[in-house]
Formats: structure tokens, C-alpha cells, sequence
């Protein structure tokens, strides 16, 4: 039989469950569930199966070559909780020892964040991709499922890029390449800066206006500079 606890007094190493253990101070033999669980903290208040909670370190698996796993579990083990790093503040680095920022990822090669759930699937091919590609430093944000990459502010989408490639601004079903939509202003301005008035495109019942604006592009020309009328 394997003693609970060795103590390897030459080492100064520690192992529990196992008494071959001399690779690390302290070494824990996981048990043989799924994920494998090899080191629990618990609260001082803990029942099982009634309240408290515990932090679990251990394996995906408990033999062969597997992932780690680091969990809070509440609930007296019924259910999963938050898991906070760095509460006190300070940077996060993942392949890197000098983090720059809250939570910096660097890597020699590809380098992407990837968000996916249980509609789109999480292989290779699936979900929103934000990052850069090997080999370029150019930036990457790729919806790889057949729909749309939103962009909003306020609450609110301004600007959408349908699955074909249609550029929407103002609407979410744009029909062309670049769809700017308004039912109230100018669809497209063009400005030579700060200070200059402004020429502005606009589409209002199926007519097309082209006009001047105020300095500060809020209002448009009384008398627009052309005028195309839908009937031609």
C-alpha cells in the first residue's frame, strides 16, 4: 500500500498518494474522476453536498497527457462559481513575464481570441476570431460563421458587414457593398476639415440631392446644387 503522506527528508519534498514523488516540493496524486481532482481549499464553513465552496486544481484526466483544470465550486459542490485573478489589481500576462496591460496574450506565432457557444460550434472554423495571423502584424477581427460582424455604440448597432461582404451603416441589411442609410440627414458628407463647409449625398424619397452644409455640417443648403428626381 502507498502511504497518505511521504515525506522525503534528503528532497524536502512532500507527496500525497503517491511516495515517488520528487519533481516538486509539494506533489498531490489526483483521483480517478473526471476532471481528475488533485488539490481542494475549501472555506472553513464547507459541507459537502450543502454549502460552501472549494478550489480545485487538477487534470482533465487522471492518466496520460491531459489539460489542467483550476475551479471554484460552491454549493457545497453543486455548481460552479466566479474565479477572480488578480483582485487587488495588477496585469495578467499569458506567454509573457511582462505584461503591458489588464491582460496581455503574446505568442510566437498566431495570436487569437476566440468567442464561440453552443450555436455556432467550437472547432476550428467556428465562432468570432479577434487577433493576428502568423507571419504579418496586421489586425484581425473575422466572424467565421455565415452572419453578420456588428458594430455599435450607445447600446445600439451602427454599422454591419452582412456574410457576403455588404458594408451596412445606419441599416443591418445592407443590399450593396456600402449601404449608408438616413431618413433624416445626408447618407454620405464629404469634408476638407475643420472650419470648411461640407458637401453632402443625399437619397430622400427616392430622389438624390447634392448640397452644401453649414460649417458645422448640421444643417444642409437651403437650394441644393443638383437635384435628381427619381421620375428621371
Amino acid at each position: 500500500n502507498v502511504a497518505a503522506i511521504t515525506l522525503n527528508a534528503a528532497g524536502g519534498f512532500v507527496s500525497v498518494g503517491t511516495s515517488t514523488a520528487t519533481y516538486a516540493p509539494l506533489a498531490v496524486l489526483g483521483d480517478s474522476g473526471v476532471p481528475s481532482q488533485g488539490l481542494s481549499i475549501l472555506t472553513n464553513t464547507y459541507v459537502q453536498g450543502s454549502s460552501g465552496s472549494y478550489l480545485r486544481l487538477g487534470h482533465g484526466a487522471s492518466s496520460g497527457s491531459t489539460y489542467g483544470v483550476i475551479d471554484n465550486v460552491i454549493g457545497g459542490g453543486a455548481s460552479y462559481g466566479n474565479l477572480v485573478l488578480q483582485q487587488g489589481g495588477g496585469n495578467v500576462g499569458i506567454g509573457t513575464t511582462a505584461p503591458q496591460s489588464m491582460l496581455h496574450v503574446n505568442t510566437t506565432g498566431e495570436n487569437f481570441l476566440t468567442l464561440s457557444n453552443s450555436t455556432t460550434g467550437s472547432m476550428s472554423t467556428d465562432g468570432l476570431y479577434i487577433g493576428q495571423f502568423s507571419g504579418n502584424a496586421q489586425a484581425y477581427i473575422v466572424n467565421r460563421e455565415a452572419s453578420a460582424l456588428n458594430f455599435g455604440a450607445n447600446n445600439s448597432v451602427h454599422m454591419s458587414i452582412n456574410s457576403l461582404g455588404n458594408v451596412g451603416i445606419g441599416t443591418t441589411t445592407p443590399q450593396w457593398l456600402l449601404t449608408p442609410m438616413s431618413s433624416s440627414a445626408s447618407q454620405l458628407a464629404l469634408s476638407a476639415g475643420v472650419g470648411v463647409a461640407q458637401w453632402g449625398l443625399r437619397n430622400a424619397g427616392g430622389n438624390f440631392y447634392l448640397s452644401t452644409t453649414t460649417i458645422a455640417g448640421t444643417a444642409t443648403s437651403t437650394v441644393p446644387a443638383l437635384t435628381i428626381l427619381n421620375t428621371g
